[in-house]
């Protein structure tokens, strides 16, 4: 059994056409943190430069059928709202029995632009390759997979893979990754928001060729390969939950492969509730909406 613990208080993404709409996800209560942001960057590469910088031991890996996450929301975690202030505490969550520390999205927030608001929310990226400056940068959080490590506990990232913020650069660079309300692959204004999300951009993961499967293979290796986390919990990964969703099952089970081939025996949790994602693809993160918060079987 694959335990889950929502620990830590964590932050929603608030938003959607109209003030009180909310998102799907386990983690509402507080909103995410502001902070200033990087100017304009290419968001095919990476924006950090120590795509070499772990160089940590080895950790066998995660136990599927035993394991418990520790989810940590950085912002609200300490008064610092920082990645080190989590690393220093790292032995006491080891002492209260768990194995995985599961940290939600370390990227860059969203900002407002043009008629498109922003809710603070984490689960609104603005850059998938950077580290949010308000929790530290490339070598805080190397020093928190590293040190978990070091004292035998395991790190997982939370990722966002259906949408994106209006201000990431993949909207001018690649607009043929989103879904268009007019089919047209190139015109920007014609990108639709996620579901009735008005903070974040829709991806189009349903168009064969357009080249996003691509960016967010080699996206997710980047994570695994500088910072050697052990796994990821992918957001909204069966919404609409059944044949009808946005990320299609045939996308999940090709990535599981191509990340394996990375770092064999990560653990790839999913915020689904669907037999044909679960049976081959992903751990889920929930059973019940109605049980959060919760100790949850896998």
């Amino acid at each position: 059994m694959l335990a889950v613990l929502w620990m830590a208080a964590c932050g929603g993404h608030s938003g959607g056409a109209s003030a009180g709409t909310t998102h799907p996800s386990p983690f509402a209560g507080a909103s995410g943190a502001s902070g200033t942001l990087s100017g304009a960057v290419d968001a095919a590469t990476p924006s950090t430069d120590a795509a070499s910088a772990f160089e940590g031991g080895s950790l066998a890996p995660i136990n599927q059928s035993s394991a418990t996450l520790y989810s940590v929301f950085p912002d609200i975690y300490s008064s610092a709202g920082t990645l080190a202030a989590i690393t220093v505490d790292l032995p006491r969550i080891r002492d209260l029995g768990f194995d995985v520390v599961y940290l939600l999205p370390v990227t860059p927030l969203g900002q407002p632009t043009g008629s498109h608001p922003a809710f603070g929310s984490p689960y609104c990226v603005h850059d998938y390759y950077a580290i949010n400056p308000a929790y530290g940068a490339v070598q805080d959080l190397v020093a928190l997979v590293e040190s978990a490590h070091a004292v035998g506990l395991h790190v997982i990232l939370d990722e966002v893979l259906n949408h994106t913020s209006w201000d990431n650069a993949l909207i001018a660079q690649h607009p043929e990754y989103y879904l268009h309300s007019d089919g047209n692959p190139q015109n920007v204004d014609s990108i639709e928001e996620a579901f009735t999300f008005a903070d974040v951009a829709q991806l189009d993961y349903k168009t064969p060729g357009n080249g996003l499967a691509t960016y967010i293979v080699d996206m997710l290796a980047y994570w695994l390969k500088t910072y050697d986390v052990d796994g990821f919990r992918f957001d909204t990964a069966d919404d609409p939950s059944g044949s009808g969703r946005m990320i299609p099952a045939t996308f999940w089970q090709s990535l599981r492969t191509q990340l394996e081939a990375v770092k064999p025996g990560i653990l790839m949790l999913g915020e689904e509730q669907d037999a044909e994602l679960n049976s081959f693809t992903l751990k889920r993160d929930h059973r019940n909406r109605a049980t959060w918060p919760a100790i949850l079987p896998g």
